[in-house]
């Protein structure tokens, strides 16, 4: 295993601008098929997978040689919403007197800190931290800011100022 910080992938390092100005790899494979999510995910997993998949394809972060990496940070998220909701009932229930709730507190907060590195890792790996998110220019978005550059410089407006004679 190599040391040092992990490389980004080249989608997420090609929409910052190569901030570091390092040296790229321009032969890495390209991987254009849709992701479809494997038959076997949970209920709550296909929710996530519907929810952020088109747009990790959109922004070339998801791909079929992805597809496993992808739906195992979508059975975290799963796993972790279980566990927010098991740790809720089950701290309701302790503070209510009912017996053994001490128990699956531990056991809900296990699962949830479990499934919180999980997700982390899943979200780190796919850039979808608000700091990731912060530095990634999205080629969509970019195109529209473009055309509506394009569109305020052919239509300037005159800009008056307050106070100015």
């Amino acid at each position: 295993m190599k040391r040092g910080t992990k490389k980004k992938p080249k989608a997420i390092n090609d929409a910052e601008g190569n901030p570091g100005k390092r040296e790229q790899n321009d032969n890495q494979p390209v991987y254009s098929s849709r992701a479809t999510p494997p038959s076997n995910l949970s209920a709550a997993a296909k929710r996530e997978w519907k929810r952020l998949g088109p747009l990790l394809h959109e922004w070339q972060l998801l791909s079929d040689v992805d597809r496993n990496a992808f739906a195992e940070y979508c059975e975290a998220w799963a796993k972790w919403c279980v566990a927010v909701a098991g740790l809720t009932q089950a701290i309701d229930d302790m503070e209510n007197g009912i017996e053994d709730a001490d128990r699956r507190v531990s056991l809900y907060k296990q699962l949830w800190a479990e499934s919180s590195k999980q997700t982390q890792r899943g979200v780190a790996h796919f850039g979808l931290s608000p700091a990731e998110r912060n530095n990634i220019k999205s080629p969509v978005a970019g195109k529209n800011r473009e055309a509506d550059l394009d569109s305020f410089l052919k239509n300037k407006p005159e800009l008056k100022i307050a106070g100015a004679g």
